[in-house]
């Protein structure tokens, strides 16, 4: 799924309080994730695994993380 300019406006516009409710789709978070966030798997020399998720946003798109 392709995460338009529109549909990101409007989750913002509704997290903010302005606009109708826009939901977060399961389809909307893997775009997003896409988009913006990465996986990242270290393997360490003493034979444990990390595991890491990170989305990068512009400050002003904190409503829309603190959301998912």
């Amino acid at each position: 799924m392709n995460v338009t300019r529109q549909t990101a406006d409007n989750l913002y516009n509704n997290l903010s309080g302005e606009g109708k409710n826009v939901m977060l789709t399961p389809d909307y978070i893997v775009g997003l994730t896409e988009g913006e966030g990465c996986f990242l798997v270290c393997l360490r020399k003493d034979y444990r695994i990390e595991l890491r998720f990170f989305i990068t946003q512009a400050i002003g798109n904190r409503p829309l993380l603190s959301e998912i």
